[in-house]
């Protein structure tokens, strides 16, 4: 039985990072870009660090790019994976060395879809996999299941590609974007804590609960 991989992504604070690791989470990721709302400077990075165990950490570089650039946060961090977005080319990789590579991909429009199914191939034996980001423009499963276009496009690429989907949806709709899409991974966001230190769960604790309840292959 293949396992479903998880992310948590975007983690700004200390209430969420013990949280997905005590759900045990592949992957733990934190914002190196100082564009993005959920930005944390390396330091505070690696304080956060410094109280889990368990998932990878990834540094997600978001709009930035550069060889330089992926070398220091590297070097900073020393971070298991380097997310990159759709700025950085194929060149930029060796940069990583020994670091694994995810690529994210954040759509503007869902017929980007079709220009992903050609444009991913050149990408595959360089990365470990892509994540694709749909929740940042509030595509929701309801809109792309009602897109047979669009709904095809995206099985297709869950089939050719290890894909680690990011989108809008109710717990009671994951068995069914499991069973039609098949995706390599679900990957969630991180937000703000209502005080220091407290925070509810009971909306993603209700997803997570159903994760566990289901057989995914």
């Amino acid at each position: 039985m293949t396992k479903l991989s998880i992310k948590a992504s975007e983690i700004t604070n200390l209430t969420d990072a013990r949280y997905f690791s005590a759900r045990e989470v592949d992957w733990l990721g934190f914002s190196l870009d100082s564009s993005s709302e959920s930005y944390l400077a390396p330091i505070q990075i690696n304080a956060i660090r410094e109280w889990i165990s368990g998932p990878q950490i990834v540094v997600e570089l978001g709009t930035l790019s550069g060889n330089d650039i992926i070398v220091q946060a590297i070097e900073l961090l020393k971070p298991d994976a380097i997310q990159i977005g759709p700025f950085c080319d194929i060149d930029m990789l060796s940069a990583a060395g020994s670091v694994a590579v995810i690529r994210e991909l954040v759509p503007d429009s869902l017929e980007q879809l079709d220009d992903y199914l050609f444009e991913w191939n050149a990408w595959r034996l360089h990365i470990s996999f892509f994540t694709l980001n749909l929740e940042k423009n509030a595509f929701s499963w309801q809109l792309l299941k009602n897109n047979e276009k669009t709904l095809r496009s995206l099985k297709q690429l869950c089939n050719e590609y290890d894909v680690m989907l990011s989108l809008v949806f109710e717990p009671a709709e994951l068995n069914e974007i499991l069973f039609e899409l098949k995706p390599f991974g679900l990957s969630f966001k991180g937000g703000e804590e209502e005080k220091t230190g407290m925070k509810s769960f009971e909306a993603i604790d209700e997803i997570f609960d159903l994760m566990e309840e289901i057989k995914y292959s």
